[in-house]
């Protein structure tokens, strides 16, 4: 049931890459990442392959969607500081016109 969530989601994903929809990136890479060692190991748990680092590889995976997802966090928190202060930039510059036209 797992396999099949997952395939799901990569699914929409192309649906979205091949219609040229927006994505936003900081969500999406780190979930694609998850998936992929996700499925990884219920794919070795599931079938009778034996790759020895499958599970090192989707270790990897877990790993680095940990870190893209810091990474991503942090330009989120920048993006949204730099909107708040345009934001009270902007609103400084209309109290200052307003006090002007008064």
């Amino acid at each position: 049931m797992s396999l099949l969530c997952a395939s799901f989601i990569f699914i929409c994903f192309g649906y979205f890459v091949f219609k040229k929809l927006e994505v936003q990136k900081y969500y999406l890479i780190p979930l694609l990442l998850g998936l992929v060692s996700n499925s990884l190991i219920i794919f070795r748990v599931l079938t009778t392959l034996s790759f020895n680092g499958i599970f090192a590889l989707a270790f990897l995976m877990f790993v680095a969607e940990i870190f893209v997802f810091i990474i991503f966090l942090g330009a989120i928190v920048r993006q949204t500081e730099r909107k708040k202060y345009e934001m009270e930039l902007n609103l400084l510059k209309e109290l200052d016109q307003i006090r002007r036209l008064q």
